[in-house]
């Protein structure tokens, strides 16, 4: 789990931007909050946004007994995607997130570009 932690805040360094301001920032991470854009969901007009801490997705991923390649994890939202990361790098288990707000999406996808880049360990297969 350290692994992951430094690993997860080494690659937001490589961004040099913290998790935080990424969020806060303009690229609407968390715009969609109060109103999503017509082109992420004409199904509806809210997506809360809001990140859990690591402690609290290990202790999630025990309630489910998350095991290793027996198990598929989905996150139906999954903001910047560091649940599916975590569950997908510490569990090396198949881990998919879906996410209606594109912001949220591509700040996923860069970050599992450069966790993988800077990965030394077996990860499970990852899909946004």
């Amino acid at each position: 789990m350290k692994e992951f932690k430094d690993l997860f805040h080494r690659s937001f360094d490589e961004f040099q931007y913290s998790p935080e301001e990424i969020e806060d920032s303009g690229l609407g991470v968390r715009q969609a909050n109060k109103r999503i854009d017509k082109h992420d969901s004409t199904a509806q007009w809210r997506a809360q946004y809001g990140r859990m801490d690591f402690d609290a997705t290990e202790l999630l991923f025990r309630v489910l007994d998350l095991q290793s390649e027996k198990d598929v994890f989905v996150d139906i939202g999954h903001g910047i995607g560091n649940t599916v990361l975590q569950a997908a790098y510490v569990h090396q288990c198949e881990a998919r997130g879906i996410e209606v707000i594109e912001a949220r999406n591509i700040v996923a996808l860069a970050l599992q570009v450069q966790m993988n880049d800077d990965r030394k360990y077996q990860i499970g297969k990852v899909n946004f």
